[in-house]
């Protein structure tokens, strides 16, 4: 008896993750938000063959304008992708179902516990729909990592805050390597997109 009180204390425990897996899984991206994404690496990529002609030039103010432009773009993208992350965060958050007012154990014609007859029970949930609900955490980790990076990345770029006449090439440089690692980032931000549209 008391193994099987243990079983159905470890099942409770279980619970919310189990009311939450039952629900179907949809794809977290649609396809308009793919298509936003592609355009922003378009835009990117075109910013960055900007940036890159103006540390050619020697003037300073308009490569002070095409790296502010950076800086602000990359802070949008970063932006963009934490609330994405967020977003799939919440939409995969493990919530129970609103149980129904009337408890199965104040009822003398029913079963004490668990009766599936009560609306909002705990419905019994398959092996495949517990792995799909892994597989989607997965995914969101995978977001998790790269807005990481992608923040990290940000706080080496926001150390340059404008470019003057003591600004050297290889300063210019290091920005345009952090300039094309971004790049990079978004384009596997792209990759992980595709996988949950």
């Amino acid at each position: 008896m008391r193994k099987i009180n243990q079983a159905l204390s470890a099942i409770m425990a279980f619970a919310s993750f189990l009311s939450v897996a039952r629900a179907e899984l949809k794809p977290m991206i649609d396809k308009e938000q793919l298509k936003k994404e592609k355009q922003d690496l378009k835009e990117f990529k075109k910013l960055a063959k900007e940036f890159n002609s103006a540390i050619k030039s020697s003037n300073l103010d308009y490569q002070n304008v095409i790296w502010q432009r950076v800086r602000v773009y990359i802070d949008k993208e970063i932006k963009e992708t934490s609330s994405r992350v967020g977003t799939m965060q919440k939409s995969n958050l493990i919530r129970p179902n609103k149980m129904n007012a009337q408890d199965s154990v104040e009822m003398a014609d029913l079963p004490q516990g668990y009766n599936p007859h009560v609306n909002g029970q705990i419905k019994n949930l398959s092996k495949e729909e517990i792995e799909k609900a892994k597989k989607q955490n997965e995914k969101i980790g995978d977001f998790v990592e790269l807005s990481k990076k992608q923040k990290s990345l940000l706080q080496q770029i926001s150390q340059l805050k404008e470019i003057n006449s003591t600004t050297t090439s290889g300063v210019l440089q290091e920005a345009k390597s952090q300039i094309q690692k971004f790049l990079m980032l978004m384009k596997d931000e792209l990759v992980l997109l595709k996988k949950l549209a």
